[in-house]
């Protein structure tokens, strides 16, 4: 199953999801993780620096008559080809809501989504690595 691009998701959004607003919550991620996040979104730093490969990427599978979890390891060439952490100005257009989250192990998460839509929600998650973030996974929940 080919992901859906992050385009493709926008057309649609425009189209019908105009309406939604968008929303931040606070953070109980780590000191610095949210400047770390809007240089991470802004191409400030290189994205592929900060990124661990392979990449784990899951998404929902549904190719076969039941919807499954489908789990990737990507290379940095084929992640390429995956959804990749949108910008402030392509998660504006979508009217993406954000949350932050941290679990037990220290990582922090970026999760995305359009309210009250299955046709954009990711979640970016990242585990500190000397003395920075990288991003560790992907998980597109998106239908």
């Amino acid at each position: 199953m080919t992901p859906i691009s992050l385009r493709a998701r926008l057309t649609f959004a425009l189209l019908g999801a105009a309406t939604f607003t968008p929303a931040h919550s606070a953070t109980r991620c780590a000191p610095g993780f949210v400047e770390f996040i809007s240089k991470f979104e802004r191409g400030v730093i290189d994205q592929t620096e900060h990124t661990k490969f392979p990449l784990r990427y899951s998404l929902l599978d549904s190719d076969g008559p039941e919807l499954t979890r489908k789990v990737l390891w990507l290379d940095q060439s084929r992640a390429a080809t995956f959804e990749s952490f949108p910008s402030p100005e392509d998660q504006a257009r979508l009217h993406v809501k954000r949350a932050f989250v941290r679990d037990k192990t220290g990582r922090c998460a970026v999760k995305l989504n359009v309210e009250n839509s299955d046709i954009y929600a990711m979640t970016f998650t990242f585990a500190r690595w000397n003395k920075t973030w990288r991003l560790v996974e992907i998980d597109d929940d998106s239908l």
